[in-house]
Protein backbone atom coordinates (compact mmCIF):
# COMPACT_ATOMS: atom_id res chain seq x y z
CA UNK A 1 0.00 0.00 0.00
CA UNK A 2 2.82 2.70 1.03
CA UNK A 3 4.70 1.38 -2.22
CA UNK A 4 1.57 2.63 -4.37
CA UNK A 5 1.31 5.93 -2.38
CA UNK A 6 5.23 6.72 -3.09
CA UNK A 7 4.07 6.48 -6.22
CA UNK A 8 1.82 9.51 -5.88
CA UNK A 9 4.28 11.12 -3.49
CA UNK A 10 6.58 11.07 -6.47
CA UNK A 11 4.58 13.14 -8.70
CA UNK A 12 3.23 15.55 -6.36
CA UNK A 13 6.43 16.02 -4.01
CA UNK A 14 7.31 19.71 -5.60
CA UNK A 15 3.81 21.05 -5.27
CA UNK A 16 3.01 19.89 -2.02
CA UNK A 17 6.54 21.48 -1.13
CA UNK A 18 5.92 24.58 -2.66
CA UNK A 19 1.94 24.14 -0.47
CA UNK A 20 3.65 23.34 2.66
CA UNK A 21 6.91 25.74 2.77
CA UNK A 22 5.10 28.85 1.26
CA UNK A 23 4.37 30.32 4.72
CA UNK A 24 7.53 29.70 6.24
CA UNK A 25 10.53 30.17 3.73
CA UNK A 26 11.02 32.78 0.55
CA UNK A 27 12.61 30.14 -1.94
CA UNK A 28 10.93 26.93 -3.85
CA UNK A 29 12.51 23.88 -4.66
CA UNK A 30 14.14 23.98 -8.22
CA UNK A 31 15.73 27.39 -7.13
CA UNK A 32 19.09 27.69 -8.29
CA UNK A 33 21.60 26.59 -5.50
CA UNK A 34 18.85 23.82 -3.92
CA UNK A 35 18.49 20.51 -3.15
CA UNK A 36 15.80 18.35 -2.04
CA UNK A 37 15.32 14.75 -0.41
CA UNK A 38 12.93 12.28 1.03
CA UNK A 39 12.94 9.35 2.82
CA UNK A 40 9.57 7.47 2.80
CA UNK A 41 11.34 4.42 4.42
CA UNK A 42 9.57 2.16 1.93
CA UNK A 43 11.71 -0.73 2.67
CA UNK A 44 14.12 -1.44 5.81
CA UNK A 45 16.83 -0.68 4.19
CA UNK A 46 19.55 0.98 6.85
CA UNK A 47 21.40 3.28 5.96
CA UNK A 48 19.22 4.40 2.77
CA UNK A 49 19.31 6.20 -0.09
CA UNK A 50 16.19 9.00 -0.78
CA UNK A 51 13.24 7.51 -1.92
CA UNK A 52 13.33 10.87 -3.95
CA UNK A 53 16.47 12.58 -4.48
CA UNK A 54 16.78 15.68 -6.22
CA UNK A 55 20.34 16.73 -5.24
CA UNK A 56 23.03 17.26 -8.12
CA UNK A 57 26.19 17.93 -5.28
CA UNK A 58 26.26 14.29 -4.17
CA UNK A 59 24.88 11.24 -2.59
CA UNK A 60 21.90 12.07 0.61
CA UNK A 61 21.68 8.99 3.16
CA UNK A 62 19.70 8.75 6.18
CA UNK A 63 20.46 5.98 9.15
CA UNK A 64 18.68 5.18 11.88
CA UNK A 65 20.25 3.64 15.50
CA UNK A 66 18.45 2.51 18.35
CA UNK A 67 20.93 2.48 20.86
CA UNK A 68 20.39 -1.72 20.57
CA UNK A 69 17.07 -1.27 21.86
CA UNK A 70 15.14 -4.85 21.34
CA UNK A 71 11.76 -3.38 20.46
CA UNK A 72 12.83 -1.48 17.57
CA UNK A 73 11.64 -2.59 13.89
CA UNK A 74 10.45 -1.93 10.85
CA UNK A 75 6.85 -2.38 9.85
CA UNK A 76 4.96 -1.57 6.75
CA UNK A 77 7.00 1.79 5.79
CA UNK A 78 7.80 3.09 9.09
CA UNK A 79 10.52 2.81 12.21
CA UNK A 80 9.63 2.38 15.98
CA UNK A 81 10.67 1.72 18.77
CA UNK A 82 11.42 2.81 22.43
CA UNK A 83 14.19 5.22 21.38
CA UNK A 84 16.04 6.11 18.49
CA UNK A 85 17.26 8.90 16.46
CA UNK A 86 17.47 9.58 12.74
CA UNK A 87 20.94 10.73 11.08
CA UNK A 88 20.55 12.45 7.68
CA UNK A 89 23.81 13.61 6.00
CA UNK A 90 23.43 15.95 3.07
CA UNK A 91 25.97 16.80 0.53
CA UNK A 92 25.93 21.19 -0.47
CA UNK A 93 27.16 22.90 -3.33
CA UNK A 94 30.89 23.38 -2.71
CA UNK A 95 31.17 26.92 -3.36
CA UNK A 96 31.36 29.90 -0.81
CA UNK A 97 28.04 31.75 -0.44
CA UNK A 98 26.81 33.89 2.31
CA UNK A 99 24.88 31.24 4.39
CA UNK A 100 22.44 28.20 4.06
CA UNK A 101 19.10 26.92 4.85
CA UNK A 102 17.88 23.79 5.79
CA UNK A 103 14.19 23.02 5.96
CA UNK A 104 13.12 19.96 7.91
CA UNK A 105 9.56 18.18 7.36
CA UNK A 106 9.58 14.67 9.13
CA UNK A 107 6.43 12.87 10.52
CA UNK A 108 6.52 11.23 13.92
CA UNK A 109 4.75 9.89 16.84
CA UNK A 110 6.47 10.31 20.43
CA UNK A 111 8.46 13.16 21.60
CA UNK A 112 11.60 14.67 20.26
CA UNK A 113 14.23 14.87 22.29
CA UNK A 114 16.81 15.79 20.53
CA UNK A 115 17.39 18.20 17.32
CA UNK A 116 20.02 19.88 15.66
CA UNK A 117 22.02 20.48 12.54
CA UNK A 118 26.11 20.79 12.40
CA UNK A 119 28.48 21.37 9.46
CA UNK A 120 31.35 18.76 9.23
CA UNK A 121 33.59 20.52 11.81
CA UNK A 122 30.91 20.51 13.96
CA UNK A 123 29.79 23.94 13.78
CA UNK A 124 26.12 24.73 14.89
CA UNK A 125 23.05 25.45 12.80
CA UNK A 126 21.06 28.39 14.31
CA UNK A 127 17.29 27.38 14.31
CA UNK A 128 15.26 30.07 13.23
CA UNK A 129 11.88 28.74 12.85
CA UNK A 130 10.10 25.82 14.84
CA UNK A 131 6.47 24.49 14.19
CA UNK A 132 4.49 20.85 15.11
CA UNK A 133 1.28 20.09 13.10
CA UNK A 134 -1.03 17.75 14.63
CA UNK A 135 -1.72 15.26 11.56
CA UNK A 136 -4.08 12.75 14.28
CA UNK A 137 -3.89 9.48 14.76
CA UNK A 138 -0.88 10.44 17.32
CA UNK A 139 1.07 11.20 14.23
CA UNK A 140 2.39 14.97 14.26
CA UNK A 141 4.42 16.85 11.46
CA UNK A 142 7.55 19.01 12.72
CA UNK A 143 8.56 21.98 10.71
CA UNK A 144 12.22 23.35 11.34
CA UNK A 145 14.15 26.08 9.58
CA UNK A 146 17.77 25.98 10.46
CA UNK A 147 20.48 28.37 9.38
CA UNK A 148 24.28 28.51 8.98
CA UNK A 149 26.72 30.73 7.69
CA UNK A 150 28.81 30.61 5.62
CA UNK A 151 26.90 27.85 3.56
CA UNK A 152 28.97 25.02 4.57
CA UNK A 153 30.03 22.16 1.95
CA UNK A 154 28.15 19.25 3.98
CA UNK A 155 25.55 19.08 6.90
CA UNK A 156 24.51 16.23 9.33
CA UNK A 157 20.74 16.64 10.68
CA UNK A 158 20.20 14.28 13.58
CA UNK A 159 16.38 13.89 15.28
CA UNK A 160 15.88 11.93 18.42
CA UNK A 161 12.47 10.22 20.14
CA UNK A 162 11.44 9.19 23.17
CA UNK A 163 8.31 6.81 23.79
CA UNK A 164 4.40 9.07 23.82
CA UNK A 165 3.45 10.22 27.16
CA UNK A 166 0.83 7.59 26.75
CA UNK A 167 3.82 4.95 26.64
CA UNK A 168 3.40 3.50 23.70
CA UNK A 169 6.36 3.52 20.94
CA UNK A 170 8.36 6.47 19.06
CA UNK A 171 7.81 6.35 15.60
CA UNK A 172 8.94 7.88 12.39
CA UNK A 173 6.86 7.95 9.10
CA UNK A 174 9.07 10.20 6.83
CA UNK A 175 11.30 12.80 6.67
CA UNK A 176 12.02 15.32 3.89
CA UNK A 177 15.18 17.93 3.97
CA UNK A 178 14.85 20.92 1.35
CA UNK A 179 18.17 23.15 0.95
CA UNK A 180 19.62 26.07 -0.59
CA UNK A 181 23.04 27.70 -0.56
CA UNK A 182 22.05 31.69 -1.06
CA UNK A 183 24.94 33.68 -3.45
CA UNK A 184 25.73 36.81 -2.93
CA UNK A 185 23.42 40.06 -4.55
CA UNK A 186 26.07 40.52 -7.42
CA UNK A 187 26.42 37.17 -8.00
CA UNK A 188 22.65 37.18 -8.37
CA UNK A 189 22.59 39.91 -10.99
CA UNK A 190 25.01 38.14 -13.20
CA UNK A 191 22.69 34.93 -13.16
CA UNK A 192 19.98 37.67 -14.03
CA UNK A 193 21.86 39.11 -17.13
CA UNK A 194 23.09 35.73 -18.20
CA UNK A 195 19.25 34.56 -18.39
CA UNK A 196 18.59 37.93 -20.02
CA UNK A 197 21.56 37.45 -22.69
CA UNK A 198 19.97 33.82 -23.38
CA UNK A 199 16.41 35.05 -23.97
CA UNK A 200 17.93 37.76 -26.33
CA UNK A 201 19.78 34.90 -28.15
CA UNK A 202 16.49 33.25 -28.86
Amino acid sequence: MKRLALLAICCLSILAWNTAAASVVDWSVGDPGTTYQMWDFSTDMNPAAPEIDQNPFGDAAAEITNGMNPDFVWANGVWSGTKFSVTVDVPNQPLANPYKEVLVELVYKGTIVLDWVKTAQWDDFTNIYSEDIDLGNGWTKRVDVWQFEPNPDWERICYGFNPEVTGAPAAIDSIAVSTICVPEPMTLALLGLGFAALRRKK
